[in-house]
């Protein structure tokens, strides 16, 4: 059997295309937001799927955007300055998408092929068997593999559709996954899928312009942006003023972290 293991494609639903689906596919959350032009094919592609025996589990941009149709977030969740990404995706989606979203665990755990996997999407802390074989997560955006005291073997796939972090570097268009192989002895190999990274085409909004810049020159600009911000907030600031934001957009992010 060959498990293909998915993680973090952030609504790049171009990078969900071009990887191959193996025997049994298995996602490990965040499959929402950042590219949130494409929530409405995204949940398609997924729900497909899903019809068709995929194992999905949720993220912690499922559970942000469901806390937000629950009031849970406060206001400040409201604003697209700090939160657009989650919310542009959240305002794509109908009652009927969202109760599907609810329904999708947070972990699962199963048998395959003789093997026991505890799948989850890594933000959250769960008791895990000794017993279990193999623990799939993702959410930290780079490829792990790595076998405990106890002999389970965590494998993270890296990320199929979003930013590279620690030393994963993924050239524009190249999603990262891992095949599990359980044909004979067990086998873990990393692969990458390409896809036409010009698809992914920028809205004028200051979070699609740092997600595609961070992607095209594997720079984390989200991240490098958003502390830069930070250091002109005031100590009693509880989030970023919004006249801070304004100094940002429109393309001028680049000049204002050259400052």
């Amino acid at each position: 059997m060959k498990i293909v293991v998915i993680g973090d494609l952030h609504g790049n639903i171009f990078a969900l295309d071009s990887i191959p689906k193996g025997d049994q596919l298995i996602i490990v959350g965040d499959f929402l937001t950042d590219f949130y032009q494409y929530t409405q094919e995204m949940i398609e592609r997924i729900k497909k799927l899903q019809a068709e025996g995929a194992i999905i589990v949720s993220g912690n941009r499922e559970r942000e955007i469901l806390a937000q149709h629950r009031g849970e977030l406060g206001t400040l969740y409201n604003d697209y300055k700090q939160f657009g990404s989650n919310l542009k995706t959240y305002e794509r989606l109908s009652e009927e998408d969202l109760k599907w979203i609810s329904e999708i665990p947070d972990k699962v755990d199963i048998e395959l092929d003789g093997n026991r996997f505890f799948v989850t999407h890594g933000d959250l802390k769960f008791d895990i068997d000794p017993d279990v074989d193999y623990v799939l997560n993702g959410h930290a955006h780079n490829r792990n593999l790595v076998e405990d005291e106890n002999g389970t073997v965590n494998v993270r796939p890296g990320t199929a559709g979003g930013i590279a972090t620690g030393k994963d570097i993924l050239k524009p268009g190249e999603a990262s996954y891992a095949i599990i192989d359980s044909d004979g002895e067990v086998e873990v190999e990393f692969k990458i899928a390409n896809y036409d990274f010009g698809q992914l085409e920028p809205d004028g909004s200051l979070w699609l312009d740092l997600t595609i810049a961070s992607m095209t020159e594997n720079i984390n600009y989200v991240n490098k942006v958003l502390y830069h911000m930070i250091d002109k907030c005031a100590e009693d600031d509880e989030a970023i003023p919004n006249v801070i934001w304004e100094q940002y957009e429109n393309g001028n992010w680049r000049k204002e972290i050259e400052k």
